[in-house]
């Protein structure tokens, strides 16, 4: 008797910490509800008298299918526990989301004589995941948008490059003619014999025409880099005679602003690579240099050396330097080192992005070191390959 006593206070514990904790419903066979606990009634806000007598039905949400009832009615009334995420709606009108197990229980026969539901409230949990859902569905909706607008980008920088090339190759036609009539009028034979002012006027024609040839040449070759149609053709280099053969080409720049010029590249090293493209990349680099060393004490050096799979390449200055703000703009469209420096070389603001293309395209990289008022140094490295 002590015994049956103990069990039924037990019992009674177990039932009080849960009608504390869950809700819990329990229906008959036919999913009429036959008692609700107080948690029910708080959670629902109805009344215990509105609620008995009724079926579930009467916190329906709107929120799930009739088939997803379907479901759940046929695995209960086959004998299953069921178990799920249920978004009810209170009396009230505001909604709750509780997670539920639905047991049947059998007397006599195949058919249950009744449900027990136990839920508890999973609101927090649901609204987290509904916002975590929608957040990951709007960046998943930004992504498209930004993956289409980089298509349209990607389709108008091609539109532009296309154009360019048109435009720079219609623009050279031009100056074949004007070319041509310069050279006839320095020939005595046709254009007689020129005075002093007239041969200075054909002489800035001729210098002119060659500046928008070399711009339209810039703006081909920045086109062909884009699209990744440059050609290269390789071949063995000795990096000290194709240093040796530019210097001698700037040597008159050399001696007009007293620059003091070394070849510091190791006779043994060979390069297999373009060779038109690194003379264009020297070329360009050491302009910079000259464009920015100090005027008679001006220093520059060009230097080679072989590490390990690649070849480093170098030209240093002991010019005004490049701040660090600076240095990331350097290898982009039309920017120059200095846009207010009394530039020896005009430019079309593209020479940085050439020979970073031609490096690139030859399999290397290119970087610099700077600090202001004590020099530049770009570096740029051509892999070693096997002739």
């Amino acid at each position: 008797m002590k015994k049956i006593i103990s069990s039924k206070i037990d019992l009674r514990d177990v039932v009080m910490a849960l009608d504390n904790t869950s809700i819990v419903a329990i229906t008959d066979g036919n999913g009429t509800i036959t008692y609700v606990n107080d948690k029910f009634c708080q959670v629902s806000k109805y009344s215990r008298e509105e609620l008995i007598g009724q079926n579930h039905r009467i916190l329906k949400s709107g929120f799930h299918s009739t088939e997803f009832f379907q479901n759940l009615w046929m695995n209960i009334s086959s004998g299953n526990v069921w178990g799920g995420d249920i978004k009810n709606k209170a009396k009230d009108g505001s909604y709750y989301w509780v997670r539920t197990i639905i047991t049947p229980f059998f007397r006599n026969g195949k058919k249950p004589e009744k449900y027990i539901a136990i839920r508890t409230i999973v609101s927090e949990e649901k609204l987290a995941e509904e916002k975590a859902k929608m957040k990951a569905q709007d960046i998943y909706e930004q992504k498209v948008i930004a993956d289409k607008k980089i298509e349209q980008l990607k389709e108008i920088e091609k539109m532009k490059d296309e154009f360019i090339a048109m435009i720079s190759h219609d623009l050279k036609n031009p100056l074949i003619p004007i070319k041509g009539n310069c050279e006839l009028f320095n020939d005595p034979k046709i254009g007689g014999k020129l005075n002093p002012f007239q041969k200075e006027l054909i002489k800035e024609i001729e210098e002119s025409s060659d500046m928008l040839e070399n711009m339209f040449e810039d703006l081909l070759d920045v086109q062909k880099i884009n699209l990744k149609k440059m050609n290269f053709k390789l071949q063995v280099i000795e990096a000290r005679k194709i240093v040796s053969s530019i210097i001698q080409n700037l040597s008159p720049i050399f001696r007009e602003k007293q620059i003091t010029l070394e070849n510091s590249c190791d006779e043994s090293i060979q390069v297999y690579a373009d060779k038109k493209g690194m003379i264009r990349v020297f070329d360009n680099l050491i302009k910079n240099a000259v464009d920015f060393v100090p005027t008679k004490d001006g220093r520059i050096e060009i230097g080679c050396t072989k590490e390990n799979s690649k070849h480093i390449f170098f030209v240093k200055d002991n010019g005004s330097g490049i701040a660090k703000e600076k240095q990331k703009l350097l290898f982009k469209k039309f920017h120059t080192l200095n846009s207010t420096h009394n530039r020896r070389y005009g430019g079309s603001g593209l020479g940085l992005i050439i020979v970073k293309g031609i490096v690139e395209g030859l399999g290397g990289r290119i970087w610099l070191e700077s600090e202001l008022d004590k020099g530049t140094t770009f570096y740029f490295s051509i892999p070693v390959r096997k002739i």
